[in-house]
């Protein structure tokens, strides 16, 4: 042995084979005592002590699983402390068909560690279960840690229609993910909450992404899916619709490869594509993370309740920026009513689609009380934010540049605000617009909205500033500025029929269009006023 780095580590000096092995299993306990002092003392368990050699050639998959059941035996047996495996730096293959369990109790430290499938991988890398396990609502294997590592499913060297999770966990509760790299998705996900109380991914990258079935089915698969326990999203029972709850996705990052695979994006950065009856995904969490390009929505929230989706930047998604949606009864076959979600202080930039998107079905399939805040929407191909039947929606406080149609789109909303929003040269249509709703359960109205404190900036392609459209009754249109810039339009505010007669359209400012009555058109009819006045439309600046 030939001297120490700086931290202590011993460093070999010989090209002898014999030398190098010892040299080799003398770092590797170094590292261990290292790593034992970091992680306060607890016992841990070095998957060289269990005949792994980290070159890239050698099958590691036995050693490390002897290493995981050790660490979960004695995990157990100081419970609620944890057995520690350590990953020391190397290359860790793992058998094509082979999947390594960990169970509970149990940390995986693996910082420098780079962990891959083997060429014609069938299955992933890591999971909390056998596939004959059985664990009925949050009891699997639970208390778990993984830190650190590369974990790459090589789906660059999958067979077509193989498809599979990198890592999972099922029915489990209190799991950390934290600074792992997750490389080539294999259509699936990359990591899975399935079944999860306490799920926390922090810190991760998810680079590279291949659609491996052979129709493409696949496009919109989440590099961190938040799942349900229902037959068909997994291969363990029981199949009891256990929904994910309590659930943190902060500070990751999802793009194409950077390994020089190949690779494309991902569907979705984090997301829920499968729900059950009677149950919603509860205290979701998103925030702070990156997705950077995506072949569906870059974040999808399906059937989220008392959620939040915060301080995420979106860039060049295949579809809607952000979308929080619900089961369309009509093909569920089962209504669900969650309630409070708050979308704010997202970035989002270059969605091919709708910036963000809520959507409800009926009166009692709908996303109750929604917060869409403090939101930058630049260049998106459809509306900015667009809301379907929902009730309590409150828009406010969001900078939309450039959306491709309406700057905002309240269609079959109820007791819904949009107040001091700015929407900038919509590409078509409206800045600002409230209209009707024909899902498969039916037809709705927007009725009893705020219109408040908006401007309307509007370019050579835009029809009028703000539009009530057909159904829409009961509602205020105050203190909103409408402005063009560049554009030859002659109505501010447009009504039609059945709008102008229940609506108050009063105190707005719309300087630049003339005479204010001719600057508010109906179909027929006139608009209520608020004040006495010697035209139809209120005190509204012209």
């Amino acid at each position: 042995m030939g001297g120490t780095t700086s931290r202590g580590y011993p460093y070999p000096t010989s090209s002898d084979p014999a030398v190098v092995n010892a040299d080799i299993q003398a770092l590797a306990s170094a590292i261990n005592n290292d790593v034992t002092a970091i992680l306060g003392g607890q016992q841990t368990f070095n998957v060289f002590n269990y005949g792994a050699v980290g070159n890239g050639v050698a099958d590691d998959t036995a050693a490390i699983q002897a290493a995981l059941d050790a660490a979960h035996t004695y995990g157990l047996s100081i419970a609620p402390g944890y057995g520690t495996v350590v990953i020391p730096p190397g290359s860790y293959k793992i058998t094509a068909g082979t999947r390594m369990i960990v169970r509970s109790n149990v940390i995986i430290y693996a910082r420098g560690a780079y962990i891959f499938k083997a060429t014609g991988a069938t299955i992933g890398i890591l999971a909390n279960f056998a596939v004959t396990d059985s664990f009925p609502v949050y009891t699997g294997n639970s208390h778990i840690r993984v830190i650190g590592g590369i974990w790459d499913a090589q789906a660059q060297n999958v067979a077509a229609n193989n498809t599979f999770d990198t890592m999972t966990f099922n029915h489990c509760s209190d799991i950390q993910v934290l600074d792992a790299q997750f490389r080539n998705t294999a259509a699936d996900h990359a990591l899975e909450f399935n079944s999860t109380n306490w799920g926390i991914a922090h810190n991760c990258w998810f680079y590279g992404f291949r659609d491996t079935t052979a129709g493409l089915t696949r496009q919109f698969s989440e590099a961190i899916q938040i799942d349900v326990a229902v037959s068909g999203s997994w291969s363990i029972g029981p199949f009891d619709g256990t929904h994910s709850q309590n659930i943190f996705v902060t500070d990751c990052y999802a793009g194409a490869a950077i390994d020089g695979s190949g690779l494309g994006v991902y569907g979705k950065l984090v997301g829920s594509h499968t729900t059950a009856s009677g149950g919603q995904y509860s205290n979701i969490n998103v925030v702070a993370n990156t997705c950077d390009g995506s072949l569906d929505v870059g974040i999808g929230a399906y059937n989220w309740q008392n959620s939040v989706i915060a301080n995420n930047i979106v860039v060049n998604t295949g579809s809607h920026g952000i979308r929080a949606t619900i089961p369309d009864p009509t093909v569920v076959g089962f209504n669900a009513l969650p309630a409070n979600m708050v979308i704010s202080g997202n970035t989002v930039f270059n969605a091919t689609g709708v910036g963000i998107e809520v959507l409800g079905f009926s009166a009692t399939a709908t996303l109750r009380t929604v917060k869409v805040s403090s939101n930058t929407i630049d260049t998106c191909t459809s509306t900015g934010i667009f809301c379907q039947v929902t009730q309590g929606a409150n828009v406010s406080d969001n900078e939309i540049w450039a959306p491709g149609s309406n700057g905002v789109n309240f269609s079959g909303v109820q007791y819904g605000l949009m107040a001091n929003n700015r929407a900038w040269h919509p590409g078509s249509n409206f800045g600002f617009f409230l209209g009707q709703a024909t899902t498969g359960s039916g037809t709705f109205n927007s009725t009893d909205c705020q219109v408040m404190d908006n401007i309307a900036m509007l370019g050579a392609a835009a029809t009028s500033g703000i539009r009530l459209s057909t159904g829409v009754t009961g509602c205020l249109v105050s203190g909103n500025t409408v402005r063009k810039d560049g554009g030859a339009q002659t109505i501010a505010v447009s009504c039609a029929a059945g709008a102008a007669t229940t609506s108050t359209v009063d105190g707005n400012d719309l300087t630049g269009f003339g005479d204010a009555v001719a600057t508010i058109t109906v179909s027929s009819g006139t608009i209520n006023k608020t004040f006495p006045a010697t035209t139809n439309i209120g005190r509204n600046l012209g």
